[in-house]
Parts: C-alpha cells; structure tokens; sequence
C-alpha cells in the first residue's frame, strides 16, 4: 500500500491504479456495510484518521484496518465510485 495525502484538506489517501482511495471513507463504508456499525464515520475517524500525523501514530492497527479497507473496496468494486477515489492529476 503507498500512502498519499490529497486535496486542499490534506487527507490521507492510498494509491490504486490511477486514483487515490480515501481511506477513512474507505473505512467508514466497511464498517457501516460489512460491519453493520451504527456510526461508522465516528469509528473510522477513531482507527483510520483523514490526518496523516494520526494515521502514522495509529501504527500498524491503523494500516491494517486501512488495508480490509481496500480489501473489501477491491472484492466489492465499491472503490470506483463514491467518495472513495478521487482522479490523481499528473
């Protein structure tokens, strides 16, 4: 997995193809489908932060809930669309 951070807010991201996967959104859509968790942005902010000086003091609990992330966003095919992925300019 490499990790980005994107956009004006600065958040953190990781590389899939040609875009980059917002990995709290990520996060949170996991949680709420696959999970059934009743507040999933809440718990996403918590263990996948948008912030990357967090995301790096989460350590390898926060890359590994990072990576079922892109895992289920892969088996899902949800990480085409959505807020998960944005176009990365060149």
């Amino acid at each position: 997995m490499k990790i980005v951070v994107f956009g004006p807010e600065r958040r953190v991201g990781a590389l899939h193809d040609d875009r980059v996967v917002d990995l709290n959104a990520a996060y949170a859509r996991y949680l709420r489908e696959r999970e059934n968790e009743p507040h999933p942005a809440e718990v996403a902010a918590a263990f996948v932060p948008a912030d990357l000086m967090a995301f790096i003091e989460g350590g390898d609990r926060t890359l590994d809930n990072a990576q079922k992330a892109l895992d289920y966003g892969r088996s899902t095919g949800a990480m085409g669309w959505g807020p998960f992925r944005t176009r990365l300019e060149r």
